[in-house]
């Protein structure tokens, strides 16, 4: 289970416009990592990552259609952080 929340809030493109890296703010707090921030990875994030919640006006048209046309159980209204509602 996930047990804490980061925000991000910087994201580094490569030349064809995917990510290479994000700017990350730590839920645990100024006193973790630099002042509560850290540089995650791309390749860190797949290897380690867990869920991602996006403001629907941030997904592209095509993504969001697929979203839509999910069956109701496969889109659990319910995050795995520690049950949160998952904003969508």
């Amino acid at each position: 289970e996930l047990t804490h929340a980061m925000t991000f809030e910087g994201v580094e493109l490569d030349d064809t416009g995917r990510p290479l890296a994000w700017r990350v703010e730590n839920s645990w707090g100024k006193d973790a990592c630099k002042d509560g921030y850290l540089i995650m990875s791309a390749d860190w994030f797949r290897l380690y990552g867990g869920e991602v919640v996006v403001r629907r006006e941030f997904v592209d048209a095509e993504t969001l259609r697929a979203w839509d046309t999910l069956p109701t159980e496969m889109r659990d209204p319910w995050s795995g952080i520690n049950g949160y509602a998952r904003v969508c």
